[in-house]
């Protein structure tokens, strides 16, 4: 698990600091992050303070944009 949460910290950040993100690989990302901390965080506190910018990142609305996905399992990783 201690893994799994670091790799998908990694990955997410990559993600969207990219020119162009994969909307279905972010929402993918977030959704695993939610089952994985359903079992217990093993983040330290630098990748948690990460995990919230990016969560902070991809809950904002991006204009010109209908697909919601990223922004709906943003909210739901951070509820």
């Amino acid at each position: 698990m201690v893994e799994s949460q670091d790799v998908l910290c990694h990955m997410l950040d990559e993600q969207i600091k990219k020119d162009k993100p994969e909307i279905k690989a972010i929402i993918g990302m977030l959704k695993g992050f939610g089952y994985s901390l359903q079992a217990g965080c093993t983040l330290d506190q630098r990748q948690m303070s990460l995990l919230f910018l990016l969560l902070k990142t991809v809950i904002k609305p991006i204009e010109d944009v209908n697909n919601r996905g990223v922004m709906k399992a943003g909210m739901k990783l951070l509820a």
